[in-house]
């Protein structure tokens, strides 16, 4: 997910694939211990997430293009060895996963709402602004987060500058230990974490 401005801006991917940058899986999972390690990535990209996870080989990804499924498979990008297999991460089910993903901005509510029904648990990186939107409130309503947290240092989804939109980690479980009628909010960034 990228904050590009509109579809004939020259950094636009067609594909809608933005690589996460590492630091945002890695101080996720550093800052906040009590989280479900991941079991599934339904929108792969190039496996950048699922290298970034405290327990790698136990993530599992599907990724709809095989451009991207081969250069992740590629040997000189197998530092660590990844279950990343080409297919459509919609089609499949999430019941018992544990799903960790940054999906396609274009169609995020279609993703977001599949693993909020199916999956134990979710970490959707969503545009803060995503919860802004009279047509996606219903679904705030219903399906408030268990956790949200904010990314203090806006990433670089090109490698090119920082993305123009604010980001967070939004979190969804099924566990009653971890659900409260209250959402908990917390920051990270690169170099430092901040709580409330």
């Amino acid at each position: 997910m990228s904050s590009t401005r509109g579809t004939s801006d020259p950094q636009r991917d067609a594909r809608d694939f933005y690589r996460t940058p590492e630091w945002c899986v890695r101080e996720l999972y550093r800052t906040h211990p009590g989280l479900p390690h991941p079991t599934l990535d339904p929108c792969g990209g190039d496996g950048a997430l699922m290298r970034a996870c405290p327990v790698p080989n136990q993530i599992r990804g599907v990724e709809l293009d095989p451009e991207l499924v081969r250069a992740a498979n590629a040997p000189a990008s197998r530092t660590v060895p990844l279950r990343l297999n080409q297919g459509d991460g919609l089609a499949l089910g999430w019941r018992g996963e544990h799903v960790l993903m940054n999906p396609p901005y274009r169609d995020a509510l279609e993703w977001v709402v599949k693993g909020v029904e199916e999956a134990d648990s979710v970490l959707a990186l969503l545009r803060l602004g995503f919860m802004g939107s009279q047509a996606r409130m219903p679904f705030w309503v219903a399906n408030t987060p268990r956790a949200v947290v904010t990314l203090a240092k806006r990433p670089s989804f090109t490698g090119k500058g920082s993305d123009s939109a604010d980001y967070a980690w939004f979190f969804w479980t099924k566990s009653p230990k971890l659900q409260t009628r209250l959402t908990t909010l917390s920051w990270i960034c690169d170099s430092q974490v901040v709580d409330p």
